[in-house]
């Protein structure tokens, strides 16, 4: 009984271990991922303003033919 008692707690705790390591892995991947869209969300804030920027060069000599 005690040598079961002995392997299951040692198979705890090689579980909680593998746990951890899950965690930490987890954890590093949602931060490349907060960090991706923050990069994706600047590109497309960069590129939202450009096409206004242009829309707003192409419509003022319209206006200014009139």
């Amino acid at each position: 009984m005690d040598r079961e008692l002995t392997a299951l707690e040692t198979r705890l705790t090689r579980l909680g271990t593998e746990v951890e390591g899950l965690t930490r892995a987890i954890d590093r991947q949602a931060k490349e991922i907060a960090g991706f869209q923050r990069l994706v969300a600047g590109t497309l804030a960069r590129s939202a303003a450009r096409d206004r920027a242009d829309a707003g060069s192409e419509r003022q000599p319209a206006q200014v033919a009139r």
